[in-house]
């Protein structure tokens, strides 16, 4: 018997986030992904869990891909995952937290494992180009703390200042890809 296996890094993307990018005429950092990736991160449905069944994961926690989002768009996100996943005993989640606003990350960490049970959250690994060594983020990690949850640093893309590193003789594709997946992370 194959012990239960959890999984932790299960990115989802939001397709109403997505759809408010391009309301409010924001850029969508997914834009330049192919199709077939951008599917399977949408989904939450039955091919999702076929994938789990396919490779005997008991419980997938997931997390909205890597965004610097608002308190009020971080809170319309979880809202939309917790209830596309309520119904669901094979999933769980991690909280998107609004990091450029540290009091509010650490009020929407708690509402969302108060509210919707999520087991903690997952933040990328700096906040528009500073690190969470700051004073100004403490109450994220006392809150995460309070609440014995865990926060997960996950890699993101570059701060736009860090690309000239990346670029080189590049084009602009290949330089993104260099600055996450290739090196950057």
């Amino acid at each position: 018997m194959v012990p239960p296996m959890i999984t932790l890094e299960e990115h989802y993307l939001s397709q109403n986030f997505r759809k408010h990018l391009a309301d409010t005429g924001r850029e969508d950092p997914y834009a330049q992904f192919p199709k077939p990736l951008i599917d399977k991160l949408t989904s939450l449905g039955s091919d999702r869990l076929d994938a789990l069944d396919n490779g005997n994961v008991s419980l997938q926690v997931l997390s909205h891909s890597p965004l610097n989002a608002s308190p009020d768009e971080c809170r319309a996100t979880n809202d939309n995952l917790a209830s596309a996943i309520r119904d669901q005993p094979r999933y769980a989640a991690f909280a998107l937290l609004p990091m450029a606003s540290p009091s509010a990350a650490a009020s929407e960490l708690e509402r969302c494992v108060k509210q919707h049970k999520f087991v903690g959250a997952l933040i990328n690994n700096h906040c528009n180009g500073t690190f969470y060594d700051g004073e100004s983020f403490r109450p994220v990690f006392a809150k995460a703390e309070e609440l014995d949850v865990p926060i997960y640093i996950h890699p993101t893309f570059a701060a736009d200042e860090w690309m000239p590193h990346y670029r080189g003789n590049f084009g602009e594709k290949a330089a993104i890809m260099m600055s996450i997946a290739a090196w950057g992370w």
